[in-house]
């Protein structure tokens, strides 16, 4: 008799049959908490024929005994696989994780090392990572073509896979690889910020590249933090390195209040099931001393002090060369003044994150091929490019030329330098050290005089940290060992390395200082008014602390948004159309790929801004993701006028614009 049978509700019946029919229904759409397997070894964990490194031998010793684990080691040591071996225990037992990278490039580049990790930790061929951000529908599979299931099951399953793909439920899956936005999300009071909460409830959670968040990123970051202990979860952060203040605010946002125990650089601190706190140091490989040499701008632009600059050593000793410049629109005027000068037998390569995403993701792959380990080293070349080659790509530069950057993002460009060990043909060497000279890294500053303080004219980074940098290469700096990284991050970054400063530059830190401190405060405030208020705080119910903030308003300063990095300067999301008729509806919005420009980094001048937010998008977009707030724009022989602007594309120096009537 069934609980319907003559009428009766048995709703204790009732509970027990409806739970037996959901659980028959996740299983037939493959859904459920993934089966448990026997752990990898950390040997496993590798590429053969590969032996682990120091420090993934320890990351495989303490992964049953933490909650929280602070990762530091310079680039190149296999912090991916020390996560791989932290987590494997807690994946083994059926533990769903999720990686978290600053950037969506960098999500897109760790997703396949993340899928081919979980397939051969759990034995399924085809075990899918969902890849977790707001552009991530046109890097993936299962969306680019469209499904012609045969069977019933196979269609479920596609059901199944494609429910994930809303923003708001891509993390109850699983595995998933994403952007740090996915999950701070859950610390917002946001419209189902609660899902998102849910969704990380019990997983590991690994936070790539943490010493690249600002002040607003960092107070979300530690929200969270206390949330997911709450929740049961196991978090993994790695960095390059942090500042002391840095990881000792990250643990007590963890709940942990004793005295720190910090190992030597490199190290893993982690806290212990019993809230207790660990540090341990391990060897690093063997590494050549690393010049960080000042180079003046004077009186030039800093992109055509670059251009000249890298041009000049890949002229006279070969190989490749990379110039990285801190915004777009130096890298293409950089690109542009050397497109102009004869360079002889110096080809010349472009990447940046201002190119649609079929361009984009078509450049990535030709840099990887022409700059990468396995790269030919024929011919010259010369990558100019912006941040988005400093962070989880595998190239090696012969030379490099850098704008000034904070003192841990140089070091980090520097791991691109000499990455690899060649003989002086440039050929990789299996055996053996690097015999080519010493690698030096120059960098582009305003005033390399014993002079005044320069001044710091950067859109992008923090001035005060700029200026404590240049400081610190006021003369030529070389880090001949680990621990002179850890140095050089306190004296740029700490109250101890600030008393440094000499007399004649102390006046201009003072202002930029003062400046960084209101901008800081008020990030600060805007943290506080938009997250749901830290786990242990009685004040800040979870229940009471929702405003409705909505992750899709795109307006600037708007009070409704619910935004995970403020920007001084707004963006805005472009759809580059070359057809005034199209239209977008049904499965055909997969065809829109090539041609969808997704703006992750763009601060256009605000005029050009308003304009561009005064185009309303397609009524057939409003349910296709990151579309749903795009911009159509239309293009005539790759340009568009939009207010006061023209705008332009081309394939190779992505989208640009000049006021109208100005010169090219």
């Amino acid at each position: 008799m069934t609980v319907w049978d003559e009428g009766k509700l048995d709703l204790e019946q009732y509970y027990n049959e409806a739970r037996e029919r959901a659980r028959e229904l996740m299983c037939d759409l493959g859904w459920g908490k993934p089966m448990p397997t026997t752990a990898l070894t950390v040997k496993d964990l590798l590429p053969e024929p590969a032996t682990p490194k120091p420090l993934q031998t320890l990351a495989a010793e303490i992964a049953n005994d933490f909650t929280l684990a602070v990762v530091e080691a310079p680039t190149g040591e296999g912090k991916t696989e020390a996560a791989f071996a932290l987590a494997e225990p807690a994946r083994s037992r059926g533990t769903g994780i999720y990686f978290a990278l600053p950037t969506m490039a960098t999500a897109n580049g760790l997703h396949g090392r993340v899928e081919t990790y979980l397939r051969r930790a759990t034995g399924i061929e085809d075990l899918e990572a969902r890849l977790l951000h707001s552009k991530a529908w046109l890097f993936r599979d299962a969306m680019e073509t469209a499904r012609d299931p045969d069977s019933e099951g196979e269609e479920q399953e596609a059901q199944a896979q494609n429910w994930f793909a809303g923003s708001k439920r891509g993390l109850l899956t699983p595995y998933g690889v994403g952007t740090i936005d996915q999950a701070l999300i859950a610390s917002l009071r946001a419209k189902h910020g609660f899902v998102r909460l849910f969704a990380l409830a019990g997983k590991v959670v690994v936070i790539d590249e943490v010493h690249a968040y600002d002040v607003y990123m960092g107070d979300l970051l530690e929200v969270l933090l206390g949330w997911l202990k709450a929740l049961g979860c196991k978090v993994v952060m790695l960095s390059a390195t942090l500042p002391k203040a840095r990881r000792t605010a990250l643990l007590q946002a963890w709940g942990f209040e004793g005295e720190q125990q910090k190992a030597k650089y490199p190290c893993i601190t982690w806290v212990k099931a019993d809230g207790h706190a660990k540090g341990r140091t391990f060897k690093v490989s063997p590494r050549k001393p690393l010049n960080m040499t000042p180079m003046a701008v004077e009186d030039r632009p800093v992109h055509q002090a670059g251009a000249e600059v890298i041009l000049e050593r890949v002229r006279e000793g070969g190989g490749l060369g990379a110039l990285i410049l801190n915004t777009v629109r130096d890298a293409q005027a950089a690109h542009d003044y050397l497109s102009r000068l004869e360079l002889g037998e110096v080809e010349l390569d472009l990447f940046h994150a201002r190119f649609t995403a079929h361009d984009r993701d078509r450049i990535e792959k030709q840099v990887l091929k022409d700059y990468g380990k396995e790269g030919p080293r024929g011919s010259p070349r010369i990558l100019v490019a912006t941040q988005v080659v400093e962070q989880s790509l595998d190239l090696d530069f012969d030379h490099m030329v850098t704008a000034l950057a904070p003192i841990d993002l140089l070091i980090q460009r520097a791991g691109r330098l000499h990455r690899h060990s060649r003989g002086a043909d440039g050929q990789l060497r299996n055996e053996g050290a690097d015999v080519r000279s010493d690698p030096e890294l120059l960098v582009l500053v305003p005033d390399a005089t014993e002079g005044d303080a320069p001044d710091m004219d950067d859109p992008v980074y923090s001035r005060a940290v700029l200026l404590r940098t240049a400081h610190l290469l006021r003369r030529p700096f070389v880090i001949r060992e680990p621990a002179q990284v850890s140095t050089a991050i306190e004296e740029v970054y700490s109250e101890e390395g600030r008393a440094a400063v000499t007399a004649d530059w102390m006046s201009r830190l003072n202002e930029l200082e003062a400046k960084a401190a209101t901008k800081g405060a008020r990030q600060h405030r805007e943290a506080d008014r938009a997250t749901i208020g830290r786990v242990d705080d009685p004040d800040n119910l979870i229940v009471e602390a929702f405003l409705d903030l909505d992750e899709n308003d795109e307006r600037a300063n708007s009070r409704l948004s619910a935004r995970t990095r403020l920007e001084d300067r707004p963006s805005v999301t472009v759809a580059l159309l070359h057809d005034a008729k199209t239209t977008v509806h049904g499965d055909s919005v997969r065809d829109l790929r090539a041609g969808l420009f997704a703006c992750v980094s763009c601060s256009p001048p605000y005029p050009l801004w308003e304009s561009l937010m005064q185009i309303e998008p397609l009524p057939e977009w409003h349910r296709k993701g990151s579309l749903a707030h795009a911009r159509p724009l239309v293009l005539a022989d790759g340009r568009a006028k939009i207010g006061d602007y023209d705008l332009f594309y081309d394939s190779q120096q992505g989208l640009d614009w000049r006021k109208m009537n100005a010169e090219l």
